[in-house]
């Protein structure tokens, strides 16, 4: 079994796909007009978004990401948020991605 890859970059052998999915591939154009026809847009301001207000607990927590970038999700998501149009991470974004990545969830 492997992961299911969504990506706009097509694997260029099974053999690649299975010992490396995580890597892009060369684009596929058509694949990625189909997936990324409809950007996120929105009428809201991102920089308030900083503002409201998280509640975690525990001790030692990790600190909140300012973008995805900051959380090494890979090549193929992080090419795939872009896409998709997402300029930043909503607050429960910015501080769930870290913590989970630090493995305190």
């Amino acid at each position: 079994f492997y992961p299911v890859r969504v990506s706009t970059h097509t694997a260029q052998s099974s053999e690649r796909y299975q010992n490396d999915w995580s890597k892009l591939g060369p684009k596929d154009p058509a694949l990625e007009s189909k997936l990324f026809k409809k950007k996120i847009t929105s009428p809201i301001n991102f920089d308030n978004w900083k503002n409201i207000p998280v509640e975690t607990s525990g001790t030692n927590l990790p600190e909140p990401i300012a973008t995805f970038k900051d959380i090494g999700l890979g090549e193929i998501l992080e090419n795939n948020i872009e896409l998709a149009g997402i300029q930043q991470p909503t607050p429960l974004q910015r501080y769930s991605t870290s913590i989970v990545k630090h493995g305190r969830d």
